[in-house]
């Protein structure tokens, strides 16, 4: 009987824990999961064999050689004025993956400088006219606004393009143009470090491969911010941007980076890239193409 009374004390006490763990725990054993969900765009799954293709060749796209870019950043906010942001960048390619250096002059005697390492490592360096060195930036501060606008370093970045963890939606449109829908999901260490963000939705031109739409998603697959690809120009046989629009989904602020002048063909030395130069003022290369 002593044996009974004390193994039916033994379970009233284990219940009792595994109530309390569970109230405290609010999610218990129906815990949800940040992995989004899907949204074919055709009957049955689409062939991600196939999308797999088109992301490979959007990977694998990007300006040939060493760049110079001219360009403004241009505030549209929802309410009150905007105001033009000038800005300068110069690209490479590096085996890591693409490599930015980008200028913008918020003031005058008031700059904020930016080292952008995109590929399968991205990082992201910046250094402003307060500030004595490039500082290397953890995960979370790439999603803090540029200068004042909507912008982001991760906007900038777009490290989403090397996610290898996706899904392939299928085929509708955008902008009018036939359009191939991808869904990029954020790599746990992204997650962790800025929890608003769980994937990001692309959309890639059926004909050129070429970015048209990306939309930022959170854990609820609502839209956190949108970038679209407004216009594009070609020079020296190759497609390039010359405006995109960064929408904020909740503000509906926006931020149109627009480019007016490029140079394609350069080499660059590889101390211009680097994080302890980048508090150097740098000239821009002669013969720059106007896109006026």
């Amino acid at each position: 009987m002593i044996d009974v009374r004390r193994r039916q004390i033994i379970f009233r006490q284990v219940a009792w824990a595994a109530c309390l763990l569970f109230w405290l725990n609010p999610l218990g054993a129906q815990q949800k999961s940040n992995r989004l969900l899907p949204r074919y765009l055709t009957v049955g799954t689409p062939d991600q064999e196939a999308g797999g293709k088109r992301l490979a060749a959007w990977r694998a796209q990007g300006i040939g050689g060493d760049y110079f870019l001219s360009f403004d950043l241009e505030t549209l906010p929802r309410r009150g004025p905007g105001r033009t942001i000038p800005g300068q960048w110069w690209g490479t390619q590096t085996t890591m993956g693409p490599l930015s250096r980008v200028h913008l002059t918020v003031a005058e005697g008031k700059f904020e400088r930016w080292l952008v390492q995109n590929g399968v490592e991205p990082r992201v360096w910046r250094q402003s006219a307060e500030e004595t060195s490039a500082n290397l930036l953890p995960i979370d501060a790439w999603f803090n606004p540029i200068a004042g606008t909507n912008l982001s370093a991760f906007d900038l970045e777009m490290p989403f393009t090397y996610w290898t963890d996706w899904t392939y939606e299928g085929v509708t449109r955008v902008r009018g143009r036939a359009a191939h829908a991808f869904l990029l999901y954020a790599p746990a260490d992204l997650i962790a470090a800025h929890p608003d963000i769980a994937g990001v939705r692309v959309f890639l031109d059926d004909q050129f491969d070429a970015l048209l739409q990306a939309t930022q998603l959170n854990a609820d697959e609502k839209p956190i911010k949108t970038m679209t690809v407004l216009d594009l120009k070609r020079l020296n046989d190759q497609w390039i941007v010359k405006s995109v629009e960064v929408r904020d989904e909740v503000t509906r602020d926006k931020t149109r980076f627009v480019v007016n002048g490029a140079k394609l063909g350069l080499s660059f030395t590889s101390g211009l890239f680097a994080p302890a130069a980048l508090g150097q003022p740098v000239k821009a290369p002669d013969g720059i193409e106007s896109f006026q």
